[in-house]
């Protein structure tokens, strides 16, 4: 692989990485007194811990990943440094250089879903919340991505779990190649991959309280949004 190449997925896993912390991160604190209005499973108490538990593994990650690569594209594969940030590299750092297809769908689904969190972010403003709450000022909102389908958000958030493992695990990528679960790092490893997927379920059934929530603050209102937008994450499909 040539060292351009190497050096331009070097930056691909830094964006990758950036758009994942600004996607991820909770866009403003919980505001004093104002309570949550849904506490029917545990991701309501645990979303923000995740969400920075999230943030710092992906970027750590994502930095590491990009110096490693560098080193490769600068021909410093032997640097003291390697060691430290991939511990079975002890023969090359051949395998992170690739540009494979599942990098490309990683980073594809990476970059989409960061990008739908950051327009529904825009969309609600100060409505957008971790916690499921109807504020006074709340209104239904139909512009940018909710003109497509009711949470874009949680879309957002499984198209991007979804891209980080692909990303990171398998032939070629950062975790798997360079033995991070073979270190005391590796219990972070086990805490994403149970943490992604209870996430998305968690998100997913939070489609339905949420829906009903707004019904009952905006009654004929809503129903005449859910009857125009009548996806609740994938147009066409659900």
């Amino acid at each position: 692989m040539s060292s351009g190449i190497t050096l331009l997925k070097a930056l691909g896993v830094l964006v990758c990485g950036a758009l994942c912390a600004s996607a991820l991160a909770p866009p403003r604190p919980p505001q004093a007194g104002t309570n949550a209005v849904y506490k029917g499973q545990p991701f309501e108490y645990v979303v923000r811990f995740l969400a920075w538990l999230g943030c710092s593994t992906i970027v750590v990650a994502s930095m590491a990943y990009a110096v490693l690569l560098v080193l490769q594209a600068t021909r410093r594969a032997t640097h003291p440094v390697v060691p430290y940030l991939c511990p079975a590299s002890s023969h090359s750092l051949d395998g992170l250089s690739a540009v494979n297809l599942r990098f490309m769908i990683g980073e594809a689904l990476v970059v989409f879903g960061a990008m739908l969190r950051l327009l529904s972010y825009r969309a609600l403003g100060d409505l957008f919340t971790y916690e499921i709450v109807v504020k006074d000022e709340h209104r239904v909102v139909s512009t940018g991505p909710y003109a497509y389908v009711r949470h874009p958000s949680y879309s957002g958030l499984t198209a991007l779990l979804l891209g980080t493992h692909l990303f990171f695990f398998g032939r070629g990528a950062y975790v798997t190649d360079c033995g991070i679960e073979g270190t005391p790092f590796g219990i972070l490893v086990w805490v994403w991959r149970v943490a992604a997927p209870f996430a998305v379920v968690s998100c997913w059934r939070r489609c339905g309280i949420e829906d009903a929530q707004l019904r009952h603050r905006f009654g004929r209102a809503w129903e005449e949004y859910r009857l125009k937008v009548q996806y609740s994450l994938v147009p066409l499909v659900f």
